[in-house]
């Protein structure tokens, strides 16, 4: 989580503390526990853990209903502004938080599950919505059909690269060390001259040296060790991205249907996105990546993929970060609108 989410997290925790549990004894509904004689991080409790007198079990579940129907009130009224927690937080990036720890605060959390290889190895890194865009598999401007030569001009403005190479557009990599992989995340280490961007949340892209294709990552965990060396835990969120451009009408065309009757009367808006395909690489129950502050719910966009552009209706923020929203979508048959 960002340090703001982390905040977020603080003040949710404190306002539902009575419904924490701390005991000596494990119980099912403390699915977490620590150890007063070996000071560390809390862990999962294990099915065969061996209790101690110095163990003290803890656990969020019985809160898990509170915070349910305080994701209701804000998903069904979504307009009225969240005031607990906060008002230097957006209500969405609340609602993103409270979701967040209704995951990790039932009965089964996840934990890491997938085998870890260890491996020697370097990769390439980059950080930055807009860079990402730019960088990860992306569909050519000049195969998108439906646009009039204004609309191709603008866009190609807007996207900054026009027919320039991927060699022309501006970023810098850093190399990591890879100490170990599995098959949705990359342990790191971060070199003390590179990394200062860093933070827990923060988008990445990743490149093996031997491949010309992106990754979009996401770091999840640091932790310094007592050589001082930071180690990174990065999430792969998808080997297969795909940059595309969203297109909008202003006011008063929020039906599809008026996009094309609008008979010029409306000027399109363009903007970056990154779809993320799903656990079997298709596009059928992808999320994508927007620009911080682009999410509205229900809002209409038509996905720019050439032949196969299609309208879609953003659903749900599913978590955001310094300067990106990953969000869920729907896609709308053609009649739709």
């Amino acid at each position: 989580m960002a340090p703001d989410q982390i905040e977020v997290s603080y003040r949710i925790a404190g306002r539902l503390v009575s419904f924490f549990d701390f005991k000596a004894e494990p119980d099912p509904d403390c699915t977490y526990v620590i150890d007063l004689s070996r000071p560390g991080a809390p862990a999962n409790v294990g099915g065969n853990l061996p209790a101690t007198p110095t163990m003290r079990f803890f656990g969020t579940v019985k809160a898990v209903p509170a915070v349910e129907k305080i994701i209701r009130q804000n998903e069904h009224d979504f307009a009225e502004p969240e005031r607990r927690f906060g008002n230097e937080f957006t209500p969405a990036g609340k609602l993103t938080v409270l979701k967040h720890l209704l995951t990790y605060w039932g009965r089964n959390p996840p934990h890491r599950h997938q085998e870890r290889k260890g491996i020697s190895a370097t990769i390439d890194v980059t950080h930055g919505f807009k860079a990402i865009s730019q960088l990860v598999t992306r569909v050519d401007i000049d195969s998108m059909v439906n646009l009039s030569e204004k609309d191709t001009t603008v866009l190609k403005n807007r996207s900054g690269i026009g027919l320039a190479a991927d060699d022309d557009v501006e970023y810098v990599t850093e190399e990591w060390p890879v100490l170990d992989i599995s098959v949705d995340g990359i342990g790191c280490t971060i070199p003390r001259a590179a990394g200062n961007w860093v933070k827990i949340g923060d988008l990445c892209g990743l490149k093996a040296k031997n491949s010309q294709l992106w990754w979009v990552g996401m770091i999840r965990r640091l932790k310094t060790d007592p050589q001082d060396i930071v180690h990174a835990g990065v999430e792969v969120l998808a080997k297969k991205p795909l940059s595309v451009w969203l297109r909008t009408l202003g006011k008063g065309a929020e039906k599809v249907s008026n996009w094309e009757s609008s008979s010029g009367s409306f000027e399109y808006d363009y903007f970056p996105a990154i779809l993320l395909p799903d656990a079997y690489n298709s596009y059928v129950n992808a999320t994508m990546l927007i620009e911080s502050g682009s999410f509205v719910l229900d809002s209409i966009y038509q996905v720019m993929m050439g032949e196969k552009s299609r309208e879609i209706k953003l659903t749900g923020l599913l978590a955001e970060g310094e300067d990106y929203e990953q969000v869920s979508f729907e896609w709308l048959d053609p009649e739709q609108g």
